[in-house]
């Protein structure tokens, strides 16, 4: 539950936000960052099951870090005591998630609902370590949080714009596809913003109130 992970009042206090994604998993930090997502029921693209399909979009990310000249690799599996505690998200690679060196550089989570699945993570272009430790109840302050940013990766600050350009041609070489831009209608907005008010930030989803 977010109370048991998440500081809500130096949210509250510092202007941040609150939210529980339908994917579940461990805390994350949503800032200076590039979030990507992935909507699909395609079988034959992305396979049927949880485990392939995440590792197919992992290495779609990872071609697209090659297009800005880092070299990463799927992560192995994490020890049980990550899995079972409520650390943040990038206190450890999960399985087949992207990491360099054994560090974190995105962090990926999914939901299926029969063939249909909402793959999205978090690839932070600067690094944000103290804001992480001071919103988390279970990072300690002394603790190592083992992730890395673009910007510390290559040694030098990098746009958001120059980075999703690398991640989208990454990302249609790998699956062999053509990605097309497309802008939110007025009417699709406004939805978007009516679910978000009723539900998706409201306190009681988030803090799972009955």
């Amino acid at each position: 539950m977010a109370s048991k992970v998440v500081d809500a009042d130096y949210c509250r206090n510092n202007g941040i936000d609150i939210v529980r994604r339908i994917t579940g998993g461990q805390l994350v930090l949503h800032y200076n960052e590039v979030t990507y997502s992935v909507c699909s029921s395609d079988e034959i693209l992305f396979t049927s099951t949880l485990a392939d399909s995440y590792r197919l979009i992992s290495e779609a990310l990872i071609k697209g870090l090659e297009k800005m000249g880092i070299k990463a690799r799927l992560a192995a599996s994490p020890p049980e005591s990550y899995s079972r505690s409520h650390h943040p998200c990038f206190s450890y690679p999960a399985k087949d998630e992207v990491e360099i060196s054994g560090d974190k550089i995105i962090g990926s989570a999914q939901k299926r609902v029969g063939k249909n699945f909402l793959q999205h993570g978090s690839i932070p272009l600067e690094e944000h370590d103290d804001m992480l430790r001071s919103i988390s109840f279970s990072q300690g302050k002394d603790e190592p949080i083992r992730m890395i940013s673009l910007s510390q990766t290559l040694g030098k600050m990098v746009d958001f714009t120059w980075v999703v350009s690398r991640l989208v041609k990454g990302f249609a070489e790998y699956f062999g596809v053509e990605l097309r831009s497309k802008s939110l209608s007025p009417a699709e907005i406004n939805r978007i913003s009516q679910i978000q008010h009723e539900r998706h930030g409201h306190p009681d989803w988030v803090f799972r109130v009955s």
